[in-house]
């Protein structure tokens, strides 16, 4: 039992079962960890003199952060960690050929010798880049050259784009694909489009592709000129690249270009507007084009086309404004326009008429009704008989009778001419030689009210030396009485005022010739009075001479009349056709028989045409000729027959005589004849044709003839024109129609306004 004891006490440990402890062995472990990774080993009290980055990584993905830290330790001069040091420690990137930034922290403090840069990443792709660290009094180190990769997803992005282009000139622009920092991915293809925005218009495509190598390229062009155009490109997967604000300039002049709104002028003679623009090949104004010099011309549809009217201006503001253009008379025109080094332009055939609400003819004169009230006349003016102030003289171009406005019935005779205006009120003016002007003494070149208490006639008429009118249901006549044209009954004496004809007749038409005097009754029945040396008032017998109406002799209901120097003619519509008879002189062909007789004292039937269509007819006689004009489908067409000395026929031709032929080739509704000479309006307007020796046919000229239909020229000057529109009476509205009612088309006969 001792013994135990005594060895317990030696080796507690042995007491306790297990051994003691050795703690040399431990010191030696910790030493060994402590120096694990420095194979020199460290040292408390060494100095650091370079730095080396011991871990950096050679490839990384542009803008995502590092997968390890950069780390950086601190050497002595024995190439050992020099645990004591610290200091900042800066890391930055070297690159050859770029400017890439590292982001992240980029300066640390190192402890116990090393820094640690946890948080690091690069900016662009590229390779050859190279760490750099540095502290300060110590050299620095550099690591082993890295290679950033693009990121996987891109989007498109422009390289380079326009602020100012022209208008239709190509641009070359080119886009790149870019990862979310901005590096150019060369890997992938991608499908990209571009297209136009401007002011919130509609989007326009300009170009679809896909990108090489990362890049696009494409060639468009920029139309509409403006500030604020802007180019978009985007790939499928990608958000959109917008170009800033572009400004695209109006391009060179290429085109003109007429401005709507114009109007062709009322009628020819009265100046007319038109405005063109210069535009650009993208059609936009051309306002850089001030002074280009633009030329207009109206051309009148004839073949060759007949130049009417020309100007030429310089353009402002790539305008060009023409404000006093005219045509001479009436016609079918187009405008057409012109500038160096621009295409041309014209515009449709617009059609000018010399309005006319009536036309009367007597002698070598002829007068033209205007809308507006006004008298227009033209031709011979020995007596004063075109009403202008003046006696004397000739006149090729119409011109305004003094005083005469609100006109609604217009009448000419030998040389004298007479007209009612809308408050009832008669004047006549010329010739007054045998009383036909209706007052006491000579020929009058301005209107005088005719004497007496003769008012609101509806129709009236005037012959060589004579006039007639119809107002209040009965006829009255006025003027020479020589041969009883007057129709009183006698005396036959010269009556500067109003007579009654004699006899209790209500006539609605009355027509004077040369001497004789015709009148139509609302039974369709035709009386004559006065001459009858050739048979002309058509009372069965030839010679003599009558003092009051005596009916002519076994005739149908007749619609219209006319009176010429010696002979008749009446229009009957029967059938659905025109009839036309005739009766007296027959020397030059005026009755328009086949057979040149003689003389004949009853009426004859020259022809009759038409058909289910025929739905008006107008009636005239000069002194040797006669001419129909009827209305088809609402068109016209005119025959004639007769002396042709003149032209008077219409055909193109001049001499001889006719029977009943196809006169102008015009849509003519209504019409009045002269003494050699005849006239028709239609939808081209006036026209006339035959003796034009003393300026009758208002074609501007005087001293010729013309077998040839003519356009009347445009007056003078429209100065102070009347705006208001006149009322024109029964005889406005037409003349008889197939059922005798009145018809819209037609107009009074030679020389007389019904």
């Amino acid at each position: 039992m001792g013994t135990r004891r005594s060895e317990s006490r030696r080796s507690p440990s042995l007491a306790r079962g297990r051994p003691r402890a050795s703690f040399a062995p431990v010191l030696s472990l910790l030493l060994a960890v402590a120096a694990c990774g420095d194979p020199q080993g460290p040292t408390a009290a060494s100095v650091a003199v370079t730095l080396v980055i011991d871990s950096a990584p050679t490839v990384t993905t542009a803008g995502y952060t590092f997968f390890s830290a950069v780390v950086v330790t601190m050497l002595d001069s024995a190439g050992r960690r020099a645990l004591g040091a610290s200091g900042r420690i800066t890391l930055s990137l070297e690159a050859p050929d770029s400017a890439p930034t590292l982001l992240g922290t980029t300066s640390v403090v190192a402890a116990l010798g090393r820094a640690r840069f946890p948080d690091l990443r690069v900016d662009r792709a590229g390779s050859g880049y190279v760490f750099v660290a540095a502290a300060a009094g110590i050299d620095s180190g550099r690591s082993r050259p890295l290679t950033v990769i693009p990121a996987g997803r891109s989007r498109i992005r422009f390289v380079a784009q326009p602020t100012a282009v022209r208008a239709g000139d190509s641009i070359a622009l080119e886009a790149t694909l870019v990862d979310h920092v901005g590096n150019v991915v060369t890997d992938t293809t991608q499908d990209v489009s571009a297209w136009l925005t401007h002011l919130g218009a509609p989007d326009v495509i300009l170009a679809l592709g896909r990108t090489s190598r990362g890049r696009i390229r494409f060639v468009t062009s920029l139309c509409e000129a403006g500030t604020a155009h802007r180019l978009v490109v985007q790939v499928s997967d990608g958000a959109p690249d917008t170009t800033d604000a572009i400004a695209v300039e109006p391009s060179f002049p290429a085109r003109l270009e007429f401005i709507t709104g114009w109007q062709p002028p009322p009628d020819p003679g009265r100046p007319f507007s038109v405005s063109l623009e210069v535009r650009d090949g993208c059609g936009n104004l051309a306002t850089g084009s001030d002074g280009l010099p633009v030329t207009v011309t109206v051309i009148e549809a004839l073949a060759p086309y007949a130049m009417a009217d020309s100007a030429t201006v310089a353009t402002t503001g790539g305008i060009a404004l023409f404000t006093d253009l005219t045509v001479d008379r009436s016609g079918q025109y187009a405008v057409w326009a012109q500038a160096p080094g621009v295409t041309q332009v014209g515009t449709r055939w617009f059609t000018v008429v010399l309005r006319a609400a009536r036309l009367a003819a007597g002698g070598e004169t002829t007068c033209l009704l205007h809308p507006t009230g006004r008298i227009l006349c033209w031709g011979s003016n020995t007596a004063g008989q075109l009403g202008d102030g003046t006696v004397g003289g000739l006149r090729g171009r119409p011109g305004f009778v003094l005083g005469t406005y609100g006109t609604v019935h217009l009448a000419v005779g030998g040389a004298h001419a007479c007209a009612v205006d809308t408050a009832g009120t008669l004047v006549c003016w010329g010739a007054n030689d045998f009383g036909q002007g209706g007052r006491a003494g000579g020929a009058s070149g301005t209107p005088r009210p005719v004497a007496g208490s003769l008012t609101g006639p509806t129709n009236l008429s005037a012959g060589e030396r004579h006039s007639c009118a119809i107002a209040n249901g009965a006829t009255f006549c006025w003027g020479d009485n020589t041969s009883g044209q007057l129709g009183t009954g006698g005396p036959r004496t010269a009556s500067p005022t109003p007579a009654l004809v004699q006899g209790a007749h209500e006539f609605r038409r009355i027509v004077a010739g040369r001497a004789h005097t015709c009148a139509l009754d609302a039974a369709g029945t035709v009386w004559c009075w006065g001459d009858n040396s050739h048979g002309q008032l058509g009372a069965g017998a030839v010679g003599g001479t009558q003092d009051a109406p005596v009916a002519v002799a076994g005739t149908p209901a007749f619609g219209d009349v006319s009176a010429g120097a010696n002979h008749s003619c009446a229009v009957s519509y029967m059938a659905a056709s025109a009839r036309v008879f005739c009766w007296g002189a027959n020397d030059r062909g005026q009755l328009g028989t086949t057979a040149f007789v003689g003389d004949t004292a009853v009426p004859v039937q020259e022809a009759s045409f038409g058909g289910p269509q025929l739905d008006s007819y107008s009636l005239t006689a000069g002194a040797d000729h006669s001419c129909l004009t009827a209305g088809y489908m609402g068109t016209g067409a005119t025959v004639c027959w007769g002396d042709n000395t003149y032209g008077q026929m219409g055909t193109g031709t001049v001499g001889g005589v006719s029977s009943i032929v196809f006169g102008p080739e015009y849509a003519f509704y209504r019409a009045a004849s002269g003494l050699r000479h005849s006239c028709a309006d239609g939808a081209l307007g006036p026209r006339c044709w035959g003796d034009n020796r003393s300026g009758q046919l208002g074609a501007g000229t005087t001293g010729s003839v013309s077998g040839t239909a003519l356009a009347v020229v445009a007056p003078q000057s429209w100065s102070a024109p009347p705006t208001a529109a006149v009322p024109i009476g029964r005889a406005q509205r037409g003349l008889p129609s197939r059922s005798g009612a009145v018809s819209p088309r037609s107009r009074g006969p030679s020389g007389n306004s019904p």
